[in-house]
């Protein structure tokens, strides 16, 4: 009778699993210092990724146009049309 509590048997195959008490507290700063730094971050990145997607999708919606216009039967009726 000599062991500790936990230390009685042991048994082959079964696997336990703890939590770190570094992980506990995951949430404490999500308002204070996380949301900041999050938003800080996007608007510090934003006009690198606004200005290709934008001009990308400006050249989509006239590659798309003149797609439409070039397909019908008689193109150069529709030259001034958008």
């Amino acid at each position: 009778m000599g062991k500790l509590w936990g230390q009685i048997a042991h048994v082959r195959g079964i696997i336990t699993y703890g939590i770190s008490p570094y992980e506990v507290g995951v949430f404490n700063n999500l308002f204070k210092r996380v949301m900041p730094n999050t938003l800080r971050r996007i608007k510090e990145e934003f006009l690198y990724i606004a200005v290709p997607t934008g001009s990308a999708y400006m050249v989509y919606r006239y590659a798309e146009a003149e797609h439409t216009r070039l397909s019908r039967k008689d193109p150069a009726d529709y030259a001034n049309e958008k």
